[in-house]
């Protein structure tokens, strides 16, 4: 339909790489949170050299880009999919990253310039949940609590195949969960809030069609840990 949509910073960095130069090499950070169609997509972009996953935060997608910004015109996009975006700015030493929501609107408007069609969402599929409140000391990322996560993994997905765990430097309560069904991706993540009593589930796959798959999984993932997690 014609008018305003809401999109998010998944779309906004999808379209700023649609319209991105091709003369360079362009490098992605996106966060744990982010489309993960979105990063399929940029991946088979041509003109994209590099997709990094990293912990929540404009932090840890600076700290992801830091290198390639240093170059003397950085091709360097950071995604959160809160609504905005990490991008190079100018200052007196040459370029730094800011994470500016004004700035990302009009990057993402400039990109728009000539081409037809509204902003479209990466197209992926992505579902968060919170146990709250949750003692969230009860949650580390390990143990038999994480053993349970894996579990029902296991037990919802019998033909997940490549799946993998681990966490990340930046996040040390989180356990993040990465497989595939066929050909298409999926993501399942726990953590801990930073700022409030709850932690937090998030499922994601690059194939909507997954959905009631992955619907499954975060119910059945959910349904494991808030009994342990609820303060009594």
């Amino acid at each position: 339909a014609d008018g305003p949509a809401v999109v998010d910073g998944d779309a906004m960095a999808l379209r700023l790489l649609e319209a991105a130069a091709t003369d360079r090499t362009w490098t992605v950070a996106a966060s744990i949170e982010s489309d993960l169609a979105l990063s399929s997509r940029a991946a088979a972009m041509p003109h994209v050299c590099e997709v990094m996953e990293t912990a929540v935060g404009d932090r840890w997608l600076s700290v992801a880009l830091a290198l390639a910004s240093t170059l003397p015109l950085p091709a360097v996009v950071g995604v959160e999919d809160s609504g905005h975006l990490v991008l190079p700015s100018r200052d007196r030493e040459g370029w730094s990253l800011v994470g500016d929501g004004a700035a990302s609107l009009v990057a993402v408007l400039l990109a728009g310039l000539g081409r037809k069609g509204a902003v479209r969402q990466a197209g992926g599929w992505k579902r968060r949940t919170s146990i709250a409140p949750s003692d969230r000391s009860r949650w580390t990322g390990g143990g038999p609590l994480a053993e349970a996560v894996l579990t029902a993994v296991q037990a919802t997905l019998p033909e997940a195949m490549d799946v993998r765990s681990g966490g990340l430097e930046a996040e040390p309560n989180l356990l993040l969960v990465q497989g595939r069904l066929g050909e298409a991706r999926f993501s399942l993540g726990v953590r801990n809030s930073g700022t409030q009593a709850k932690t937090s589930l998030s499922a994601r796959t690059d194939d909507p069609a997954l959905a009631p798959r992955l619907e499954a999984l975060l119910d059945a993932v959910d349904a494991t840990l808030r009994p342990a997690l609820t303060p009594s």
